[in-house]
């Protein structure tokens, strides 16, 4: 199912290893555009993860297609 998440790391840093933690249980990521009110584009587990970024301090909507435990994320 869907959760929220984010991290407090100072430098935007790749999905794929942000979320290494739960690298086989993970499909989507999709950011909140507030300035725009508007969803970002999606980051989809093994075709755009490597190329697409996490930024700190911002929040994200993970689908997780079973049980896991992320990792702490940051500093």
């Amino acid at each position: 199912g869907w959760n929220t998440i984010g991290f407090t790391g100072t430098q935007p840093i790749s999905a794929k290893y942000t979320l290494l933690s739960v690298q086989d249980t993970w499909t989507n990521v999709i950011g909140f555009d507030a300035g725009g009110q508007r969803y970002e584009e999606p980051i989809i587990n093994g075709m755009n993860a490597d190329v697409k970024t996490l930024n700190p301090m911002k929040g994200y909507w993970i689908f997780m297609t079973n049980d896991s435990t992320l990792g702490a994320i940051g500093a």
